[in-house]
């Protein structure tokens, strides 16, 4: 697939597995361009009006993808403004004014932290009740400069142990003059005295819980392979035997359970069968802790105009699901006491503040990310039987007797198709970002002037449709991601809140996991074509299977 005169951007290829430390500079916008200077087209309609008209067409007239496509069409251009819900009436103290940026060129801003910020804009300016998560902001409603005020002893983060928070010591060391001039400076203006501590402790705190999560993703892979794969033999022998006694077998509960189990054992070092409770019924427990924060802002696609009357025109209450918080955070406290020790030791966060963060990595990132990714990718090899063939050749000419992390590495096509369903069907098709200065943004044909504390909004499904950089962009293939030309194309790769070519540190907002989300795809696509000689199914359930002959 040859690119020809598509743009480039300039980010470091970089490869991981599990454990693997990975290197690449800081996600950067693209550099200035001679594109003339246009005004951002668009307009926010009368108050009150202009966003309900919105908010209506998003979700009940035309849809997501249809409502930007139709706003790019009229305004010739994929930056634009325009109301992104939620909004009125139940919504007064959120603005759904939004910059929408819709080409891989403008929707790199997104991640350049030194002009954008993402300080509670996780799910746009609508922020759910921090009740969901204990009262605490989460590391992913965290800005990268951002300094809490949670109180830390100093001696927890000395100042001469940078390297123990695994942070790259040259550009720390700036950084850490930077905050003794910034308290010098403070101190002066007010006439108070400000100690170097009291800013170096706050502004760590971030840092301490992006490497925090990146640790506990590091100690997850001695276990994440054969938790993975004793999920996946309990998951298929359901529908195997749902298949043979009844025709056909769904297989999203039966994922569901199976990714509960093996991400809550992987992560946290908990074993869901010591309750009863939580074994059968902590994924349900999960996925209703997730609905209730997000039905603001996604499209279910019942019965209108219901779903706009009882969805969309409030938040949903935390009281509803506390219950059930309450017994996975003490589900965590009672069975995780290994890793809650590590946390306060070795990053001086306390009890609390790791349950609840680890709750938000477990049901938010982890389990949410992979219950609308996998059924996905499951779907796609299915419902294609002449992908299968490749798929199988290739996972049966590798894979040796049995699977590992470095045999799926070196199977292209099942890697590409990975990346392939990520690019058409990202797991979170939003992204927000809000200016930190006042900057000018490049699409592919012109440069626009954003202003300080305004919301970029990307909607990733268009953003990597987009066809100055993917031939054929509306279709699946298979192995667009092979080859030197199609890694190039993992620049364009957004779905992680940044590159597939990137790599999540402290001073960015990527996704700790992602290279954990490719690899644990990979070996279910590699895991199926090694168990069946053929499978058939759709998006929800497996019809026929064909197990091969060991």
């Amino acid at each position: 697939m040859a690119m020809g005169t598509k743009m480039t951007m300039p980010f470091r290829m970089m490869s991981m597995s599990p454990g693997m430390p990975s290197s690449s500079p800081p996600t950067q916008s693209p550099a200035p361009t001679s594109l003339p200077l246009r005004t951002i087209p668009g307009s926010y309609g009368w108050p009150l009006l202009g966003p309900i008209s919105d908010r209506l067409d998003y979700f009940w007239f035309q849809g997501p993808d249809t409502f930007f496509k139709k706003r790019i069409e009229k305004h010739k251009s994929t930056v634009f403004r325009t109301n992104v819900p939620p909004t009125f009436p139940f919504f007064a103290g959120v603005n759904p004014n939004v910059v929408a940026v819709l080409d891989t060129k403008s929707f790199a801003y997104l991640f350049d932290m030194d002009i954008v910020e993402k300080k509670n804009i996780l799910v746009g300016e609508f922020m759910p009740s921090v009740k969901f998560t204990g009262n605490i902001r989460t590391c992913a409603y965290l800005d990268t400069s951002e300094p809490q005020h949670t109180q830390f002893e100093t001696e927890r983060v000395p100042m001469v142990s940078w390297n123990l928070l695994g942070v790259n010591a040259s550009w720390q060391v700036l950084e850490l003059k930077l905050w003794m001039n910034f308290a010098e400076i403070v101190g002066f203006f007010t006439c108070q005295r400000i100690s170097f501590f009291t800013v170096f402790q706050t502004a760590a705190f971030n840092v301490q819980l992006k490497n925090f999560a990146m640790d506990v993703l590091k100690r997850s892979s001695k276990v994440w392979l054969s938790e993975l794969v004793a999920s996946l033999d309990t998951m298929w022998d359901t529908i195997d035997t749902d298949v043979s006694q009844k025709g056909s077998g769904s297989y999203l509960i039966p994922l569901q359970k199976a990714l509960f189990k093996f991400l809550v054992k992987s992560l946290t070092g908990a074993d869901p069968s010591n309750s009863p409770e939580i074994a059968e019924g902590g994924y349900v427990m999960l996925d209703k802790w997730l609905a209730l924060q997000l039905l603001p802002t996604i499209k279910i696609g019942i019965l209108q105009p219901l779903e706009e009357i009882f969805l969309h025109s409030f938040a949903y209450p935390f009281f509803l699901v506390s219950g059930d918080y309450n017994k996975l955070y003490q589900f965590i406290t009672d069975e995780a006491k290994e890793l809650l020790l590590y946390a306060k030791t070795e990053f001086g966060l306390n009890q609390e503040e790791t349950v609840h963060n680890l709750l938000f990595i477990l049901g938010f990132n982890a389990y949410g990310g992979f219950s609308i990714f996998l059924p996905g990718l499951i779907s796609r090899i299915a419902s294609d039987t002449a992908l299968q063939e490749k798929l199988r050749n290739e996972v049966r000419q590798n894979s040796g007797p049995s699977l590992s992390f470095e045999s799926v590495m070196k199977m292209p096509l099942v890697q590409s198709v990975v990346y392939e369903t990520l690019r058409l069907s990202p797991p979170v098709p939003l992204q927000f970002a809000r200016a930190r200065k006042d900057f000018q943004l490049s699409s592919h044909d012109s440069v626009f002037d954003i202003r300080k504390g305004e919301l970029l909004c990307g909607y990733q499904p268009l953003v990597m449709r987009d066809p100055e950089v993917f031939d054929d962009p509306e279709s699946f293939k298979a192995d667009r991601f092979m080859g030197e030309e199609g890694r190039e194309l993992l620049s364009y790769l957004y779905w992680s809140n940044g590159p597939q070519t990137g790599s999540p540190s402290e001073s960015n907002k990527q996704c700790a996991a992602k290279d954990y989300v490719t690899l644990t795809g990979s070996m279910m696509v590699a895991y199926l074509l090694k168990r069946y000689d053929s499978i058939k199914g759709d998006s929800a359930s497996i019809t026929a299977v064909e197990k091969a002959v060991k």
